[in-house]
This record gives structure tokens, C-alpha cells and sequence, in this order.
């Protein structure tokens, strides 16, 4: 799901993560501190949204344990962001729903 986050970010920026980066080091201590990719204004017009950056961060999540599963990636996907704000009321943070994994 990690990568899934990454391949998300790219379609929308139209660049590799940390593209602005270029060492390959310092891209490895910035990926390892939880650290997420920048989001430029270009991207979010394209549609990475506070909602689609939320899937971002879930799948991006530093404790693979802790990261949305692939049903939770198809559930934000499918569904409605005002449905999601409804089920997130109803079930808390995901974890019983499935949406996340339970650590």
C-alpha cells in the first residue's frame, strides 16, 4: 500500500516523489522519518485534494501495521467523500470497519 500512496502522488504531480530531492540519500532518511512528498498547488488542481492526500497519507502511514488496506484504498476510491464522513462518525477511526489494519 506504501507504494500505492507514492503511485497516487506521481499521477497528480506528473513527477516522481521527492522530485525536488536529488539525492538518493536524503530521499531514503526523508521516506524513513514518515516524511511525505510535497504537494504542489498544481497538484491539488489537479485533484489531490485534502481527501485523496488523506488516502495518501493512510497508505504512506510509517508502521506498515497502521496503513490502509486494499480495501480501505478501494472504499475511499468508490465511495463518496460524504459517506466516508458519515462512516468515520459511525465506526471511529476505521480500525473495526477493515479499513485500516488492526495492530
Amino acid at each position: 500500500m506504501f507504494s500505492f500512496g507514492r503511485v497516487i502522488v506521481e499521477v497528480f504531480t506528473l513527477q516522481k516523489p521527492f522530485a525536488s530531492i536529488g539525492n538518493d540519500a536524503v530521499i531514503v532518511t526523508a521516506v524513513l522519518k514518515g516524511e511525505l512528498p510535497i504537494r504542489t498547488t498544481d497538484a491539488i488542481s489537479r485533484g489531490l485534494d485534502d481527501y485523496m492526500w488523506e488516502t495518501v497519507r493512510g497508505c504512506a502511514h510509517r508502521h506498515a501495521s497502521r496503513r490502509l488496506t486494499a480495501q480501505g484504498v478501494i472504499f475511499r476510491l468508490c465511495a463518496p467523500p460524504h459517506l466516508q464522513t458519515e462512516r468515520r462518525r459511525r465506526s471511529g477511526i476505521f480500525s473495526r470497519s477493515g479499513i485500516f489494519r488492526e495492530s
